[in-house]
């Protein structure tokens, strides 16, 4: 068997040279400012809908119109988590690995999670990720960015294949710098 390493081109060990601590830290700064900003921005809008929509339309219609979005939410919710359930329960008594599906789980809880906050802004959220080719746009989104941020270095006898934001772990059409950050060989003598 042949020498593999795999490798990532913005993460790596500081150990080994790589710039991955300020990367790191870059990362979770814009991270931090990215999450202080969701929780001050969207109290703040939805405080603003209420008040807006309170005066418009009155209070207790806006409170039962909030309500009732959050009921058709949760159930549409439960539907949709409860399908999904079951086709991942499907798909690996088949053995097959239900990637997608997973996904699609998780974006339903997060909807559901939205549901569960106060105000008509995070119901919206929640009912746009609840619509599926919005949310198969959303999956589509945020693979894509993940795949981007992923790459893979393979060495198998001196030849090395590189693959970035591709389906085909084999792809030679890019190169990423080489900071290990896992590796594993086994060495065999073929006779």
């Amino acid at each position: 068997m042949a020498e593999r390493s795999v490798t990532r081109p913005d993460q790596g060990h500081a150990e080994c040279g790589g710039s991955s601590s300020h990367s790191f830290l870059v990362w979770r700064r814009n991270l931090c400012l990215k999450v202080f900003l969701l929780l001050t921005l969207v109290p703040v809008l939805e405080i603003a809908v209420l008040i807006s929509l309170g005066t418009r339309i009155g209070i207790w219609p806006t409170v039962l119109l909030l309500i009732v979005m959050g009921m058709v939410g949760a159930t549409v919710a439960k539907w949709q988590g409860v399908e999904t359930l079951r086709e991942i329960q499907r798909q690996t008594s088949q053995g097959k690995m239900p990637a997608d599906k997973l996904l699609d789980g998780l974006i339903i809880f997060i909807a559901g999670m939205l549901l569960a906050l106060p105000g008509f802004v995070t119901d919206i959220m929640a009912l746009c990720l609840l619509v599926p080719p919005i949310r198969r746009m959303v999956l589509r989104y945020v693979g894509s960015n993940i795949r981007a941020k992923l790459a893979v270095r393979v060495q198998v006898n001196g030849q090395t294949y590189t693959s970035v934001a591709s389906t085909d772990p084999l792809d030679t059409t890019t190169q990423t710098p080489p900071d290990v950050i896992d590796a594993e060989f086994v060495r065999r003598n073929i006779e």
